[in-house]
């Protein structure tokens, strides 16, 4: 065999295996690419539930009269006589239904409760076991950072 020949195989069969391994590791690569931005985008969708929820949870918790007593005061005015100035209406101090201000029972926090360490469950297992008085908005709080933190740290999105 003469080394024109041998070089022109050799030539040859070195393109056949770059061309068999670049069809092989191309699609593969495109598939990696391709599942990061999926991940991501699932993550992304998750953190909006999150806070959508969190959300919830915090308009679901009674607010006690605060806003309604303010906007009363905001009526009355020094001028006006005592006998004249509005009544505050009766604040309801209670939640229609317990499980409005449960996370435990929403499904967004079986999604969030796998991404949280130990030590925010206990925290927000011990809140939630107080009375609902102590603990209005304690427990959104804490949920709130937590998602901020792992949007933040442990997911690297912002």
């Amino acid at each position: 065999m003469t080394p024109e020949i041998a070089s022109a195989l050799i030539g040859g069969a070195a393109g056949l295996a770059t061309g068999v391994v670049g069809s092989l590791i191309a699609p593969w690569s495109n598939w990696g690419v391709e599942q990061r931005r999926l991940r991501r985008e699932t993550r992304v969708l998750r953190i909006s539930e999150w806070r959508q929820g969190i959300a919830d949870l915090r308009a679901a918790e009674p607010t006690h009269g605060v806003i309604q007593n303010q906007e009363i005061r905001s009526q009355w005015s020094i001028s006006s006589p005592i006998d004249v100035r509005p009544t505050p209406p009766e604040v309801h101090q209670f939640v229609q239904d317990d499980d409005l201000v449960n996370p435990y029972t929403k499904t967004w926090f079986r999604t969030l409760e796998r991404e949280l360490k130990r030590t925010p469950l206990q925290e927000i297992a011990t809140l939630y076991a107080e009375p609902l008085p102590a603990r209005r908005g304690k427990v959104p709080d804490r949920l709130e950072r937590e998602v901020n933190r792992i949007e933040r740290d442990k997911w690297k999105l912002v």
